[in-house]
């Protein structure tokens, strides 16, 4: 493989500051304000193998950094007699976030996988770094009420609750998507559930997610899920890159 046993004595010792801040502002007795300020890292562990994944070679990745995350938060919780709602919204500051870049090794960008002495698709070498600056924004919503306070004479055991999520991340440092992203979803539930002897209860939901396009550009021109023949990567892109949305009814 061309590594000996001293290229893997890995010592290294990584110190961050880390914690969090929260405040609550009581704005009457049914709406509260929220902000969070939060710090946090991770220390990735090196990767010391040659593996393949979709659509390339991962390659050994010895001197990694700390990843940091620093997260602001702002909020609302707003609690009445006729409805719960909870606001969010955040933004987080990353540094040092790790990404698969193309890379060498052993002087060559690709790694015959298969030993067959040629370039096939999917062959690419790519190692884990510390690419740089990106950040992850996004606002959650989540909502609940017993329909019997909207709508005096329907039995007390109606409700409906949703949620909807969106969120967007940018790599600074590539000026590109991050990858690991979560298409904008929204979710309505309607239930009933009996008060009394609390015997029996059901509820109805749809599931919605919209189309995703915020995908990494190195990832569309190489992942063969892209294609809408995968074992052809001169095939075209499916849907034009896009992930198609749907809706689940449960």
């Amino acid at each position: 493989s061309g590594f000996t046993i001293s290229d893997f004595d890995v010592r290294d010792t990584s110190r961050a500051f880390t914690g969090g801040l929260g405040i609550i502002y009581r704005l009457n007795p049914q709406i509260n304000l929220t902000t969070n300020i939060m710090r946090g890292f991770r220390q990735p562990a090196p990767v010391l193998g040659v593996s393949k994944f979709t659509y390339g070679v991962s390659v050994p990745s010895i001197d990694l950094r700390s990843e940091i995350a620093t997260t602001y938060e702002l909020g609302s919780r707003i609690k009445s007699d006729k409805l719960q709602i909870l606001l969010q919204a955040y933004y987080t500051d990353l540094k040092d976030f790790l990404v698969n870049q193309r890379s060498t090794f052993h002087g060559q960008d690709w790694f015959d996988w298969n030993n067959n002495g040629m370039r096939d698709s999917g062959e690419d070498v790519y190692q884990r770094k510390n690419a740089g600056e990106g950040y992850v924004k996004g606002i959650e919503i989540e909502a609940m009420s017993q329909l019997n306070l909207l709508f005096p004479g329907l039995d007390e055991g109606w409700f409906v609750s949703g949620g909807f999520n969106w969120m967007e991340g940018y790599d600074k440092t590539n000026n590109d998507h991050l990858s690991k992203l979560s298409p904008t979803r929204g979710v309505i539930k309607l239930g009933y559930e009996e008060k009394k002897e609390k015997k029996y209860w059901f509820e109805i939901s749809c599931d919605m997610v919209a189309p995703f396009d915020k995908i990494r550009s190195d990832q569309l021109l190489t992942d063969p899920a892209f294609r809408t023949e995968p074992q052809d990567m001169s095939s075209p892109l499916l849907d034009g890159g896009t992930i198609p949305g749907y809706a689940v009814f449960d």
